[in-house]
């Protein structure tokens, strides 16, 4: 008899996650890194290029920045490899 979960494993390769749920990700993991929290609106994920863009003051920013490769580590490990974003702008 087969597990649930191996029955479900071939829809884990193909399904991504949605937009708002990246962008809620983001949002945690750059305050739980930075210690900064965004509002949803700041946020803005585009799937087709992989890019979080982000509306905040160029202060905030210039944080961030310095720390994209460790939240954007984070976010390979909760988003998976294929639906997180490549670069923070």
């Amino acid at each position: 008899m087969k597990h649930l979960s191996n029955l479900l494993e071939k829809y884990k390769k193909n399904i991504k996650p949605p937009q708002a749920s990246v962008e809620k990700v983001c949002i945690e993991e750059i305050k739980n890194e930075v210690g900064f929290e965004l509002e949803a609106t700041a946020v803005m994920y585009i799937p087709s290029t992989r890019t979080l863009k982000l509306k905040v003051p160029s202060v905030v920013k210039q944080e961030i920045k310095l720390k994209e490769a460790a939240i954007l580590k984070k976010l390979s490990t909760k988003l998976g490899k294929e639906s997180c974003p490549y670069v923070i702008l």
